[in-house]
């Protein structure tokens, strides 16, 4: 089983992404409840069996490790909209070279 993590850039952030599993199974990226929530200590990978899936987790804009914090950059929370997560989410998909996956979540 391989673990990998790492930042995405995007506008005004940096989008904390980590990764676990089979590095040749199915990606599954899973999103985390909010606003304000995180991937937290990683229960979620539990969720998939490693041995068939690559699990990529992603703490939103603004939670969790990635930057800056919504609270100290109160300047762009309006940007901290439903299709900047998703802008955010394709950065990420595109920076780890995913082409299809499972999305799956809580809250």
């Amino acid at each position: 089983m391989q673990t990998d993590s790492g930042w995405v850039d995007v506008p005004h952030a940096r989008i904390y992404w980590e990764a676990t599993g089979n590095p040749d199974g199915f990606p599954v990226l899973y999103l985390h409840g909010g606003p304000g929530s995180s991937l937290g200590q990683g229960g979620y990978r539990k969720r998939h069996d490693p041995r068939r899936f690559l699990t990529v987790g992603l703490d939103q804009r603004g939670c969790g490790r990635s930057t800056p914090a919504a609270y100290e950059d109160l300047d762009h929370l309006h940007d901290n909209t439903t299709q900047t997560l998703v802008q955010d989410i394709e950065a990420v998909r595109k920076h780890l070279g995913i082409e299809q996956c499972i999305v799956t979540g809580a809250s």
